[in-house]
Parts: C-alpha cells; structure tokens; sequence
C-alpha cells in the first residue's frame, strides 16, 4: 500500500513539473487567415469580445450590452437573432440560448464558438428560421478580463444561481458551526488555500504529496463531494458560493425574463472548459434522454452510456453511484435558468471541453487563487493568470479545431431539434435549490 501512495505522489510530482516546464513553450499562437479556426479565437477578454461585436454586427444581430456594476468597462454582451417573421412584442418562438464564460477564464472556448456560429450566420450558412437565437457573451466578464474563474466577488457563479429566500436555508444547513459541508472543506483548506503565493517546482511537489495525503486520510469521494458541491462561508476560497445572487445571474435573469419568458421551446447550452479527455467534449446534463433526441451519438464520441459520459467516473442523467459522491448537494449552476425564468419546455445542456488532467485544473485554480489573494508583486499575479489560463485554455491548434467544430455541431443539431415538434422537452422543476455543475 505504501508503494502504492509513493507512486502516485512521484507520478503527480513529476507530472505537475513537467507541465510548469510545458507551459513556457508548447503554445502555438494563433495562426489567422492561415488556419480556419485561430479566426475565432482571442487570448484576451477584450479582443474576444471585439471579435463577438463585429460578427455580431456583420450577422445583423440586434446588440445588448450589459455593463457590469462593480467595472462599467466590463460587460455582458448579448447578440439576438430573430426569425424574419418574428415581431418584437412576439416572442413565444423557439429560444436557443448559449452561454460563455460562466467560469470567467473558461470563456475562450465559448466565444470562440459564438465567434463561428455568428460568422455562418452572415454568410446564410446555418439557418434559424423558426427560432431566436441568443447568444450570451461572457457571463463572468471581470473573470474572463483578470484570468479567473471566480467573479468581482470571488463567488463561483455556476454554484450561485439560487433565489434570494433560498440562501437561508443553504447557509443554515451547510454552514452553521460543525455543519459537514464545510468541516469537509476545511479539511482540505491547507491543499485549496495555500497562505502565500505559489513558488514555482517547491510547491508543486508540495501540493502533490499534500493531494495524495488528503486523500488518503479523508478519501477521495470527501474531497470530490468539496469540489463538486462548492461552500458558502469561506469567502476567499475554491468555489465559494456567495451569499446573495450576483449581479451577472440578476441582470441576464431580467434580460431573459422581459424578452423571452413566453418562449415555447428552449435548448439552454452553457460552455465550460477542464475536465475530459483533452479537446473532447462530454454532454452534461439532468435530462438524458431528452437530450440524446436532440444529440444523437456521433455527438457524444461513440455509443451508449460510456460516451456520454465521456471524460467522467459518474453517470449523467439521476444514476445513484458511489463514483457520483457529492453530487446530491449540488446546486446553484446555470442549469436553474429554466426554472427561474419559468419555461415550460425546456433543456439545459452544459458542453465541457477536455483540457489538462484533473490533479493540473486543480493545481491551476490553486495557483490563482493564492496569487490573487497575497501575491505582492506583478510576477506572483502574472503566474497565476497563466497558471488558470492554462489550465482551461489549450493554446494549441488541434484543441482549437476541435472547439470550433464540435461547438458548431452541437449548436446545430439543437437548432435542428427546436424545429421539429416532434421532438418532445422536458418540463422543468419547480425546485430551483438543486442544479448540476462542473
């Protein structure tokens, strides 16, 4: 058994300095015109979200910019397309609605698609006849502009959409004094929370020997069910949940609400970026079969249940496994916007693309996290920017292939399934306490 632990701290040790060295010089910049989908990609908040205006403009999108309160240079842009025979005051349509950068630094990946789909859109190659498309650009702009995945208030927004009269009886079950949820978490603090900026080989070794050791004492599933599931009361940690919703969720839930609450079908995509096989792409979400009549196979990267759950030890879709540990408190993700809005018919699809191994977007998140909260120097924050972005953005030319095409592929099946009636969606639940998340 020792041998065993040794191994797997030597394996994680090496693997997490080989990759600090890969970091300096496996990126391939962006190589546009010469490869076609470099041209939808940016590798900053704001040429990403330039790009996203023009093609918006060049598709004859209708333009909403959302600014956001804490950095009015900030914002949530959102590009409406509307069938032709679709007046204003008449929106009970099919609504497909995607959304990037939930996770702030995530976010390359998801513009980069709404990028490709607003480009189709302009040159008439990709039809929307009969439904709106709503296209969400950078839900988590303060995290998409500083290289975070957490927002201005360092609170996860995929484990915050939750309604104001919920967050008591969050906090008084999971954070009272002793409450299990964050005993949990803070058994793992000194592995989530280094207290000074990360030095560079020493403490990825460290936090390689400090991952096996907590494992090891307190179990893989506790430290999983911490993760997955998020906290609510350390306020400068992982995955903190806040304590009230945050402007981003408030001002696209009044968007969504004012313009599109009527809608009679909606597919709901939100876009992520960690875990996985690298540039393969795992449906996520509740509704399983729902989603495989709007998904067929091919989508999922082979047949049956082990595609989809592609880059995953859990089954999607309500399967009680021990592998799934932790899942049953999940809650606040974006996978609550149907029932907060109050669709009738409507399906929520998170699309994760594959980056790094685990053990590495955790170490990424680590990284920032500490250099965010006590680096004193521009080169403590400069690391920890690039530690995230590597983490969840793949500066190579395949991955972004893979990206833009799969992406596409995805939106336009669920184009294809808002179509057809026949293709019956789910109703959502009332309970808005719940929701999955990655």
């Amino acid at each position: 058994m020792g041998c065993s632990w040794m191994w797997v701290t030597a394996t994680v040790g090496v693997l997490a300095v080989l990759y600090a060295v890969q970091d300096k010089v496996a990126h391939q910049p962006l190589a546009c015109p010469h490869v076609a989908a470099d041209c939808h990609f940016s590798d900053s908040y704001e040429t990403a979200r330039a790009l996203f205006r023009a093609r918006a403009a060049s598709a004859g999108a209708e333009l909403v910019t959302l600014p956001l309160p804490a950095d009015p240079t900030l914002s949530i842009d959102i590009a409406v397309l509307k069938p032709k025979n679709v007046r204003e005051e008449h929106q009970t349509t099919p609504v497909l609605v995607h959304v990037s950068g939930t996770h702030g630094v995530e976010g390359h990946a998801g513009s980069a698609i709404q990028s490709a789909v607003l480009e189709k859109f302009a040159a008439g190659n990709m039809s929307w006849a009969t439904a709106t498309v709503v296209l969400v650009h950078a839900l988590n702009p303060f995290g998409f502009h500083h290289g975070r995945r957490w927002n201005e208030n360092n609170v996860d927004l995929n484990r915050n959409l939750l309604p104001d009269d919920v967050f008591p009886g969050v906090l008084s079950k999971l954070v009272t004094t002793g409450g299990e949820l964050i005993k949990d978490y803070r058994n793992f603090k000194p592995l989530f929370q280094p207290p000074r900026p990360w030095i560079p080989v020493l403490d990825d070794i460290r936090f390689a020997f400090n991952a096996v050791y907590n494992i090891a004492v307190h179990g893989y599933d506790q430290m999983k069910s911490v993760v997955v599931t998020g906290q609510y009361a350390e306020g400068a940690g992982l995955f903190f949940g806040g304590l009230k919703v945050q402007d981003s969720h408030a001002m696209l839930t009044k968007f969504l609400k004012q313009r599109f609450a009527s809608a009679s079908r909606v597919v709901f995509i939100d876009v992520h970026t960690g875990l996985g096989p690298q540039g393969v792409d795992t449906l996520i979400t509740d509704e399983r079969q729902a989603a495989l009549r709007f998904f067929d196979n091919t989508t999922l990267h082979g047949a049956g249940d082990g595609a989809w759950k592609s880059g995953y030890d859990f089954e999607i879709g309500g399967v009680d496994t021990d592998a799934g540990a932790g899942y049953e408190l999940a809650r606040g993700s974006t996978s609550n916007y149907p029932s907060v809005i109050g669709w009738k018919s409507a399906l929520h699809v998170t699309q994760e693309f594959g980056t790094v191994p685990g053990p590495l977007v955790l170490r990424g998140l680590v990284i920032e996290n500490s250099a965010w909260h006590h680096g004193t120097n521009q080169d403590e924050k400069v690391h920890g920017v690039s530690a995230a972005r590597n983490a969840f953005y793949v500066r190579r030319r395949e991955w972004r292939r893979r990206v833009a095409g799969r992406g596409l592929a995805v939106f336009g099946q669920a184009i294809r399934g808002l179509a057809d009636p026949a293709i019956e969606l789910p109703s959502p639940a009332d309970d808005t306490s719940g929701g999955r998340f990655v």
